[in-house]
């Protein structure tokens, strides 16, 4: 189920995508604020955090990373979101060592995590960076803090 629109989708369709992003801890807010933005705006969005991943992944390369540690470096270096259906496909994550909590979350969340992201850049960058540490990912890191209601 692609969801970089909702025109097509059944009603049935709508609600069970509502439900996995909700399972992820996406509130009402989260998905209003995500698909209340025009198609063109999550277009951009989508893609820009596309090719940064992308650029990444051949910048570890290009320092002669193997392609499961350019893969892994690039999930301890940036939030990974995706737009298909969030059954988690652990196998693509087993080759580099990561797991379910690394897997890619929903773009419903973006704003929120980007918010939180920008407030510990400004306020709280050293202590940021040494959770971080602590966890596979930032998407695992990023769920620890959604779960515990921190984000």
């Amino acid at each position: 189920m692609n969801r970089s629109t909702l025109e097509g989708m059944t009603q049935n369709e709508i609600q069970r995508m509502i439900t996995l992003v909700k399972a992820e801890g996406a509130t009402d807010l989260d998905i209003e604020r995500w698909w209340g933005m025009s198609q063109e705006e999550r277009d951009s969005i989508t893609q820009l955090s596309y090719t940064q991943r992308q650029a990444l992944f051949m910048h570890f390369l290009g320092l002669k990373m193997t392609f499961w540690d350019a893969f892994r470096k690039v999930y301890e270096s940036c939030t990974v979101y995706t737009e298909y259906s969030l059954a988690p496909a652990y196998s693509d994550l087993k080759g580099a060592g990561l797991g379910p909590e690394d897997y890619a979350l929903p773009w419903e969340l973006y704003h929120r995590i980007g918010n939180y992201g920008l407030q510990m850049a400004t306020y709280g960058k050293e202590n940021f960076q040494q959770q971080i540490k602590e966890f596979s990912s930032l998407n695992a890191f990023v769920r620890y803090k959604i779960k515990n209601g921190e984000i």
